[in-house]
């Protein structure tokens, strides 16, 4: 009986690492990946101008949303 509970729990080990491992993996080369692409729009003129963008079109919707349509 004890044997089998140790089969059992060794089993489910295997399994779940089985699982975890290649998640693991693939999460870091996409970080690298994502971490990669930040320095390199950070590094050119084109992210400074989406920065820009972006944070007219987040201000233009946040005075939407608040019924604003004036300074919208």
């Amino acid at each position: 009986m004890f044997r089998k509970v140790v089969l059992w729990l060794i089993l489910l080990v295997v399994g779940f690492l089985l699982g975890f491992v290649p998640q693991f993996q693939h999460l870091r080369k996409v970080r690298a990946n994502l971490s990669a692409a930040a320095r390199e729009l950070d590094s050119c003129q084109l992210g400074q101008q989406l920065s820009r963008i972006r944070d007219a079109a987040s201000l233009t919707y946040l005075e939407a949303t608040r019924k604003n349509y004036g300074v919208a």
